[in-house]
């Protein structure tokens, strides 16, 4: 049976089936009504406040719309036959899926900016600020109170009824529980209730960013920079280039104590010839309070003739108990060969990421050690900036918060780069981050009986940062390029799993049928994907579901008002998506090849690169890396112009980590390291090419790396000064003219 048979087929079976009085569209009207009004009188002036009450009335209107296509799906599946429930359960999944996941979406109510019951934690409070430490202590402590003594109260009640006494009685009391503490029918529902969800929260300031010129004053060659997101974000890397000199992150193992050493290499690069300036002992700046402290350093940055570098300290006390501080250490690097420490700042927490843009350092950590087990000392919940506690003015938090992790966000100006301009301390589940060039989004997938995912939005303007809205919606993202920002709108793609939403299974007799004796459900068995448009409140705009049923999403890339992401199972679709209705937004076509591009790169007019693998469209097995060219002048008929198969290549880092990419494409130069295996030995290439609209493409160059460095596949990478190609490794730079393996100088790092 096709899905657009099954649907014919409910719709003509079900044109005359009757609705009981009780849940008839004017009754729960009349309920929910009466609801409003005895919470009205109860709290007058409170209509959209944040209360149980509030959460319940909310939550009684979904239970309602949901009771109608209970029951209405329980009916279908007592008329049909059993082929066609079987062949429902298989091939109408998806569309059925999407359905009721929009369900979920349509019944939110417009002014719904307060959380849901603590047990679903779908919706989010509108961010407030505690007066004092110790009110911020009772708000979180009366939040996992509540969590933990009601968590168990909705189980499997719901399911245990509709056993013993059969559907009927199971709809009657999930009806009475929606209206009275609306738990019953969230277990029901499942993910159709707690999926595919997006409401506005607080009320959210506009935004622009006035982005500050980061490069080195003065003539320089062209030169590659560090392959970015959003333009005019950068982002740190281990390797950065002004177009007069490289820097290089290096991290020595020290086989006598067992511990890693930092240093950042500065080799001036002249035309191929390169002369060592300096290397700064990052671990010199650091302080160790104890032998037990370890040092990880993430990243750095070069703006003008400051360096940035971003480092995270764990402390061991005596107890084995730990506290990880991230650190910003400033150098004054005027004198290439005498950098000097300005300052040296800390925040609470792992480091997560960092930006810069506007001409402020944007970091972002993760302060997860914190307990609620007594009131004081306040550090072992309050984050410290500086070693001092955050005041609580720059505390925000959700009226139910739950704090898992609390994230703290500082602003550096880096005009004078002694003291955070601003900070910020949100508990939240966010866990990864996406910036634009004028908002910061932490997200996080939460796994727990329905896949979802949460956002909160951050929004910055010259080193002010402003906390914002948040939402929720259906599925996981693959990475931080499954979101975009453009023009106020967020758009997002996510792949839904199969058991966010579930089928009954009924026997002949009406009665639910276990599943391998084990589950009184029927899961669906593919996946689907969406695209959510979300507006500056974070409020649903528009949406595209049950995308490409069976695949997952791979990659994807946001041009403007078009949108292109690929999906996989065993040809690689690559959809191209108008964007410039956000509330109407349109699949304009699809392109079905072998294999799969996991990173997308706009390289020209009407040109798009994809990095990725080709496959064997019957077994899925890889054939090696691919690079494709897709031909995107006309979105609605996307042609794969030319491709190229690295023979005997496995996997590069730089399908995952876009910062293992060189490219340039004015320059129509790009280069990566890549893995492979060939006669019974591992061998690691850096290679460069080139792409000609006529020809195709060109391998210009392959340099075989050998030295150690090649297990550390993050350590490896590719930077070009005007006609020179520099390659770094963690041993050693080298230089060549572009297009040649013909090395000009080396230098070791030693």
């Amino acid at each position: 049976m096709k899905e657009q048979d099954f649907i014919d087929a409910i719709r003509e079976k079900t044109k005359d089936l009757p609705i009981p009085d009780s849940i008839s569209p004017d009754n729960m009207k009349t309920m929910l009504d009466e609801q409003i009004k005895k919470q009205t009188d109860k709290n007058p002036g409170e209509l959209s406040g944040t209360g149980r009450k509030r959460r319940n009335t909310r939550r009684f209107a979904a239970a309602a719309c949901l009771l109608l296509c209970i029951v209405g799906s329980f009916a279908v599946y007592t008329i049909m036959s059993p082929r066609e429930k079987e062949e429902a359960a298989e091939t109408g999944a998806a569309e059925i899926a999407t359905e009721a996941q929009e369900g979920a979406f349509d019944a939110a109510p417009e002014d719904a900016d307060s959380e849901a019951g603590q047990e679903d934690l779908v919706y989010r409070t509108k961010l407030s600020s505690p007066e004092s430490y110790d009110e911020y202590y009772d708000t979180l402590k009366a939040a996992y109170d509540s969590y933990y003594d009601n968590i168990s109260s909705v189980e499997t009640k719901i399911y245990t009824d509709m056993v013993d006494g059969g559907m009927d009685r199971a709809v009657g009391e999930a009806a009475g529980a929606a209206k009275d503490s609306a738990t019953g029918i969230a277990d029901l529902a499942g993910a159709a209730e707690d999926n595919d969800t997006a409401f506005k929260e607080s009320a959210q300031s506009e935004n622009t960013a006035d982005i500050a010129n980061a490069k080195t004053d003065g003539e320089t060659p062209d030169h590659s920079d560090t392959n970015i997101q959003e333009q005019n974000v950068d982002e740190g890397d281990i390797i950065k280039t002004d177009g007069k000199y490289i820097y290089k992150l290096v991290r020595d193992y020290n086989s006598a104590d067992g511990d890693y050493g930092n240093r950042i290499f500065i080799t001036k690069a002249e035309d191929g010839n390169l002369t060592s300036m300096s290397a700064i002992n990052l671990d010199e700046a650091v302080k160790h309070e104890e032998d037990k402290d370890y040092i990880t350093f993430h990243e750095f940055y070069i703006y003008k003739d400051i360096l940035l570098g971003l480092y995270t300290k764990n402390q061991y006390d005596a107890n084995a108990n730990t506290t990880t501080t991230t650190y910003v250490v400033v150098y004054d690097i005027q004198d290439r060969s005498n950098p000097k420490v300005k300052s040296t700042l800390s925040q609470s927490g792992s480091f997560i990421s960092s930006r810069i843009s506007d001409g402020y350092l944007y970091t972002i950590s993760n302060f997860t050690e914190a307990t609620l087990s007594e009131k004081e000392p306040y550090s072992n919940y309050i984050p410290t900036i500086n070693t001092k506690l955050i005041e609580c003015e720059n505390i925000y938090y959700p009226e139910d918060a739950l704090m898992d992790t609390t994230y703290i966000i500082t602003s550096l100006p880096l005009s004078s780069p002694s003291d955070f301009k601003d900070k910020k301390a949100i508990p939240t589940k966010g866990g990864d981050t996406y910036v634009s060039d004028s908002s910061i989004y932490l997200y996080r997938t939460l796994y727990e009986e329905v896949t979802k995912t949460e956002i909160m939005k951050i929004s910055y303007d010259k080193g002010t940062l402003t906390p914002g809205s948040s939402a929720v919606i259906a599925g996981y993202l693959y990475g931080s390029f499954a979101l975009s920002e453009y023009d106020h709108h967020l758009r997002v793609v996510a792949t839904i799993p199969a058991n966010n939403i579930s089928l009954l299974r009924l026997d002949a007799q009406g009665d639910i049928m276990p599943i391998n004796g084990s589950s009184n459900r029927t899961e669906i068995k593919e996946d689907v994907n969406a695209l959510y448009i979300l507006d500056d409140n974070m409020e649903l705009t528009g949406k595209l579901t049950g995308l490409a049923p069976g695949e997952q999403i791979y990659s994807a890339r946001f041009f403007g008002t078009t949108g292109y992401f690929v999906t996989y199972r065993n040809t690689d679709p690559l959809f191209s998506v108008d964007l410039s209705d956000p509330a109407n937004p349109v699949i304009l076509g699809q392109l079905k090849i072998p294999g799969f591009s996991n990173y997308l790169h706009f390289y020209g007019d009407n040109i798009m690169l994809g990095l990725g693998e080709e496959t064997d469209p019957e077994t899925s097995e890889s054939k090696g890396l691919k690079l494709s060219m897709f031909d995107i002048s006309s979105p609605e008929n996307v042609v794969e112009k030319d491709k190229y198969i690295i023979e005997g290549s496995r996997y590069s880092e730089a399908q995952n980590n876009h910062k293992a990419l060189m490219i340039d494409p004015e320059k129509n130069l790009f280069g990566f390291l890549f893995y492979g295996y060939n006669d019974n030995n591992d061998f690691y290439y850096y290679a460069t090419y080139t792409y000609d609209r006529k020809k195709g493409f060109s391998e210009t160059a392959r340099y075989r790396i050998n030295d150690g460095s090649e297990y550390a596949m993050d350590a490896v990478r590719g930077a070009y000064i005007g006609d020179y190609f520099y390659l770094a490794t963690n041993k050693s730079l080298s230089s060549y003219r572009i297009g040649s393996t013909e090395k000009i100088a080396q230098i070791y790092y030693n």
